[in-house]
């Protein structure tokens, strides 16, 4: 039973190591601000070749802080990289890092240049929930987009399904939050919504 223990004990370090050399290879690969989108399929179709299973906990990965990949391409803001990650099946785009922020949470805050950024967000709002709450305020992606003055991404938050009535952790809506800003433009958009309940109070 000694050496069995003894023996355990080994395997499991040895796990520990493989996993933490897989990681930084995989962060390395595809968490950098000048991560190339060659050398990430490549990476993946090597996995997809091993297994299934392997390539859907290398893809979902995180670092101490709870980040994935997908947290760092949006915020290196490296949309290349971003649309090759939505590519793979077994990514799980829902998942919050330790601050309670999931990616498209982080994407919402991004300013999108042109149409193909656009349509690379639409695909992040659409694959992931777009209603999901951050953990400490209780904020959704939309409430986060209409207070730093996202138009365009709120907008299509919206078309994905953002509940427009939401409300966070203080009862505040995604109006009031443009409003507490002083979003006007984005103000005049929600209050164009048909579905908006615009005499909701906190």
């Amino acid at each position: 039973k000694k050496y069995i223990s003894i023996f355990k004990k080994k395997i499991i370090n040895i796990q520990e190591k493989s996993t933490s050399i897989v990681q930084k290879e995989w962060f390395r690969v595809a968490a950098q601000t000048d991560s190339s989108t060659k050398i990430l399929d490549d990476f993946v179709t090597d996995l997809a070749d091993t297994s299934l299973p392997v390539l859907r906990k290398v893809v979902n990965m995180t670092d101490t802080s709870g980040n994935t990949v997908l947290h760092y391409a949006i915020s290196h803001n490296n949309i290349e990289i971003v649309e090759a990650l939505l590519k793979i099946d077994e990514l799980d785009v829902n998942k919050h890092n330790q601050a309670g922020y999931t990616a498209a949470m982080l994407g919402s805050l991004c300013q999108a240049d042109s149409d193909a950024d656009l349509k690379v967000f639409k695909r992040l709002f659409e694959k992931s929930n777009v209603n999901t709450h951050a953990k400490e305020a209780g904020q959704t992606a939309l409430m986060l987009a209409v207070s730093h003055g996202r138009l365009q991404t709120a907008k299509l938050l919206i078309e994905c399904g953002a509940d427009i009535n939401a409300r966070d952790a203080d009862g505040s809506t995604p109006l009031m939050c443009a409003a507490e800003h002083a979003q006007r433009d984005i103000v005049k958009m929600l209050l164009s919504q048909p579905l908006l309940d615009a005499a909701a109070k906190d």
